[in-house]
């Protein structure tokens, strides 16, 4: 593993998020109510501001797509300055994610590139380039994703666990 900290995230001149995945993880007891989902906005909307900014778009371009399941970014036309939120996703869910597997969530990880993903009664597409932050409860990887979590989805994902508040 990679060892990283939010600072790197933040700071990061290599812009990791336009390579990798990002989760923000933290135990459902111990951290309920330390700010993840409150700080994975936050670090949205300042990044889709960014990305408008550098590509010389209006600041209208700057949006931030939030939802609990790849189904309700069904409908999202996805275009530069574009930012994505999963709030609270549970992969181990199959009820809620019933075609989140091991290959839609590589695909998902590779921000460089375009992710088509199967959802009920049509499929996702997101276009490369778009940046994503994922919130969970779960106090490690194994716990978050569950048996789809394979040595190439920790290759093209980073995790940070989060102990304490961030807000």
């Amino acid at each position: 593993y990679v060892k990283e900290t939010l600072m790197d995230l933040i700071m990061n001149t290599d812009n990791i998020m336009f390579k990798h995945g990002v989760y923000i993880l933290g135990g459902s007891e111990e951290t309920t109510g330390f700010g993840k989902s409150s700080f994975a906005r936050a670090l949205a909307s300042n990044l889709a501001q960014c990305i408008a900014e550098g590509n010389n778009l209006p600041k209208d371009n700057a949006r931030v797509s939030e939802a609990k399941t790849f189904e309700g970014l069904k409908n999202v036309e996805f275009q530069t300055g574009d930012v994505i939120v999963l709030d609270e996703l549970k992969p181990t869910d199959k009820e809620s994610n019933v075609y989140m597997t091991e290959t839609s969530l590589k695909s998902f990880n590779d921000v460089s590139g375009t992710s088509t993903m199967r959802s009920r009664n049509s499929d996702l597409v997101i276009t490369a380039g778009i940046p994503w932050i994922t919130t969970g409860n779960a106090s490690n990887r194994q716990e978050f994703f569950g048996d789809v979590d394979s040595q190439p989805l920790q290759r093209k994902s980073i995790t940070f666990l989060i102990t304490k508040r961030l807000v």
